[in-house]
């Protein structure tokens, strides 16, 4: 990884606190004084996201920050195709909910938003897609937290909203990396990888791992296996 001499917008992580959105410069001093000491790429979370960590952390017995996932899939798909994904996941009680992204075009609004405002997350643990449930409603909260809890379907068009209502531009399926494949000691940054260069998160990217990688964790290994578990800053840490 090269650096840059733009100022980027990354994800902070640090052992113990809530992940920050923070904005730096891109060149070495800068980074090196953000992370505390020299740092080095210790993983990646897709083409076009890696995570920079101080250099020789685990040896140095700095603590543990959090442990770093298999990458998200995210599968563009139509509303009817998410919404009847969601109604057979919630039709067999023993899986995992799912998750979603829904972005609703610019013409909806009588304002402009960015897209980060426009984009709902929903989960199917919604009454519309359990089935059996005595009342249909769908809650979801925008990407960045700025709308964090509506009953949209008495907004959207497809759904109660009416000819008026918000006209959805994409939908996509979550497809959520949950195995552990490193973990982090010591501070690090998610920052974005373009053209073998350290850039900003995109918008989207941001938001999604803010809320992913949110709070630290304690690790313990339990029968050979890696085992994490998210706690709030000013708990008391058991894990190693």
């Amino acid at each position: 990884m090269n650096e840059t001499n733009e100022t980027i917008r990354v994800l902070l992580l640090e052992p113990g606190k809530r992940a920050r959105i923070v904005t730096v410069q891109g060149d070495t001093n800068s980074l090196r004084q953000t992370l505390g000491g020299d740092f080095e790429p210790i993983h990646s979370l897709s083409e076009n996201v890696c995570v920079l960590g101080r250099t020789g952390a685990q040896a140095a017995q700095m603590p543990v920050n959090r442990t770093l996932r298999t990458q998200d899939e995210f599968c563009d798909m139509s509303y009817q195709q998410l919404t009847a994904k969601f109604y057979e996941q919630e039709s067999d009680p023993s899986k995992e909910h799912l998750t979603g992204y829904i972005v609703f075009t610019q013409d909806s609004f009588s304002q402009p938003y960015p897209e980060v405002s426009r984009t709902y997350v929903v989960s199917s643990n919604n009454k519309a897609f359990i089935p059996g449930m005595g009342g249909y409603s769908i809650y979801g909260g925008s990407l960045d937290r700025t709308d964090p809890c509506v009953r949209l379907e008495g907004y959207m068009a497809v759904e109660h909203g009416g000819k008026d209502g918000w006209k959805i531009e994409r939908c996509c399926l979550v497809k959520e990396g949950k195995e552990i494949t490193a973990v982090a000691y010591g501070p690090c940054l998610i920052c974005g990888s373009k053209d073998g260069k350290i850039s900003s998160l995109q918008e989207a990217d941001l938001y999604w791992l803010k809320d992913k990688y949110h709070l630290p964790e304690r690790v313990q290994e339990v029968d050979g296996k890696l085992q994490a578990t998210s706690f709030y800053p000013g708990e008391r840490n058991h894990g190693r």
